[in-house]
């Protein structure tokens, strides 16, 4: 269960003053904690009381850049915590603020600041996409499965992260690796401490090809390792593995162009990883409906995956049978058709359910992610649902 904690500050003394940064006060940061209780701070950025957008370590500020004005902030910190001028300190300002996780606030994170500061200002690609393999030194159980000592880990990473909410990895793995799977053929993963918080990930693989597509909750802006496949060595082949194509899309900046809720209420626009908005065209004529294209463009593709895993997120991953038009149009105004939300489902032209067992669920957004995995591997998706089945109306 995600815990959510509101940024109260302990004082030694009444006279004494929580040190914040310039910027921003104590209100505007929440600390949230995921599954494996790993602290995020959380900004408002335009001051409605929804603290959505994660800020980066080292982020002092929270301006979304880290540059030579959060070293300032750091060694002004370090300075008042020096000489005592301050008895307490914002639980988001520390977390923030201790750049290398040492325990303590002093010139060392300022200097790190600054050396991410340089190599960003001489960055020429953001979210390059990279491969790195290793061998495991210990026996490790990754989903049910045991993985001995002699596997390589292959881990998929994303360097000058500026963030993104869904990312497409395709991968072309030599001949001299097997890719460890599952009993349900998928390969089996581990996703990084950097995505920790709440994910749906599903993977596939097809001979030497090997696509794993992502959603989360909140962007994902931390820089490093993002998902880890394993396999095992063929001495016969090929050792090598890159990576064949990627696609990152975010939805941390929708609100400059202006939207009034919470992003993840399906109704923002995405930006691709050049910062172009994504346009979603909804047919016009709607005597038809694809099963599992949500955004009624008539393709299936990640961006239905986001309006359903959003969907079912604010629904508190729950599962309901059926919305009201006016209810699903006002709070999910990318769903076209609400029927094409309802792989396991049938119904009849006038929208009535015929199997009551059936919902949409979270399920959902994982059953399309499934689908883009295995079209972009090039083999079949072979499922039990409708999804791609073209229906009439009327």
């Amino acid at each position: 269960m995600k815990k959510t904690l509101f940024i109260l500050t302990s004082m030694l003394t009444f006279s004494a003053l929580p040190i914040t940064a310039s910027a921003v006060t104590s209100s505007d940061f929440v600390v949230r904690y995921d599954d494996e209780m790993n602290a995020h701070v959380f900004l408002s950025t335009d001051s409605d009381d929804i603290q959505e957008t994660e800020v980066k370590k080292g982020d002092i500020n929270g301006d979304g850049f880290i540059d030579a004005s959060d070293a300032s902030e750091i060694l002004e910190i370090y300075s008042e915590l020096s000489v005592s001028r301050a008895s307490a300190i914002d639980e988001a300002i520390k977390i923030l603020a201790d750049y290398n996780d040492d325990g303590f606030i002093d010139s060392e994170d300022a200097s790190s600041v600054l050396e991410v500061y340089a190599d960003n200002a001489t960055s020429r690609k953001n979210n390059a996409v990279s491969v790195t393999t290793e061998l495991l030194n210990e026996e490790l159980i990754i989903g049910g499965v045991v993985l001995k000592p002699d596997a390589t880990a292959i881990t998929i990473n994303v360097d000058n992260n500026d963030g993104f909410a869904l990312f497409d990895f395709v991968l072309d793995i030599g001949s001299g690796y097997d890719i460890v799977t599952d009993i349900d053929e998928r390969p089996v993963f581990k996703k990084c401490p950097t995505v920790n918080y709440n994910s749906y990930i599903e993977s596939a693989v097809n001979e030497n090809t090997v696509a794993i597509n992502g959603i989360f909750a909140y962007d994902c802006i931390k820089e490093g390792g993002i998902i880890t496949l394993y396999a095992y060595e063929n001495p016969d082949g090929d050792k090598s593995v890159s990576v064949k194509s990627s696609s990152l899309y975010s939805s941390r900046k929708w609100r400059e162009y202006g939207s009034g809720v919470a992003y993840h209420e399906a109704g923002c626009p995405l930006l691709s990883s050049d910062g172009e908005i994504i346009e979603r065209h909804p047919i016009e004529n709607n005597s038809v409906y694809m099963v599992g294209d949500i955004n009624g463009d008539m393709k299936i593709d990640l961006i239905d995956a986001f309006d359903a895993f959003h969907t079912t997120y604010i629904a508190a991953n729950g599962g309901f049978s059926q919305m009201e038009d006016m209810v699903w149009k006002t709070y999910f105004p990318n769903i076209t058709d609400i029927r094409a939300a309802f792989l396991w489902n049938e119904y009849t032209d006038n929208n009535s359910e015929i199997d009551n067992m059936g919902k949409f669920t979270t399920a959902t957004a994982h059953e399309i992610l499934k689908y883009c995995a295995d079209i972009s591997t090039g083999k079949e998706h072979i499922s039990d649902s409708y999804i791609t089945e073209i229906r009439h109306i009327g």
